[in-house]
């Protein structure tokens, strides 16, 4: 998924919130990796073109995520995983898995709504 493409038009529509939930690199500096997946698993990204075996999936850094904040004028706030018992953690294994991708979440507030 291209996440500044689809982030730009989101911005236009002047949501008060955009939450994103998705697998980050943990990298600090902007940078995107991109990789071929198999569109046969129902978990991964979907063809655009027909009969299409794989596709390309973008996995974009935190440092990237607050370079799209920073150009689109929204505040970047992280949700603080870590911070949740290890024992309320089942079925969350995507948030801890302790290599250079996993999954996060943020939330944008476009400077206009920002709450802080």
């Amino acid at each position: 998924m291209d996440h500044y493409e689809l982030l730009a038009p989101v911005k236009l529509l002047n949501p008060e919130v955009i939450i994103i939930d998705c697998e980050f690199m943990s990298k600090p500096n902007p940078m995107i990796q991109i990789m071929c997946e198999s569109t046969d698993n129902v978990l991964n990204a979907t063809g655009i073109i027909e009969d299409q075996n794989e596709t390309l999936v973008d996995t974009p850094s935190v440092g990237a995520m607050e370079r799209f904040a920073e150009v689109l004028k929204c505040r970047l706030v992280w949700s603080d995983w870590d911070s949740l018992a290890k024992d309320e953690r089942r079925g969350m294994r995507d948030y801890f898995r302790g290599t250079q991708k996993c999954r996060r979440t943020c939330a944008l507030y476009p400077l206009a709504y920002d709450v802080a």
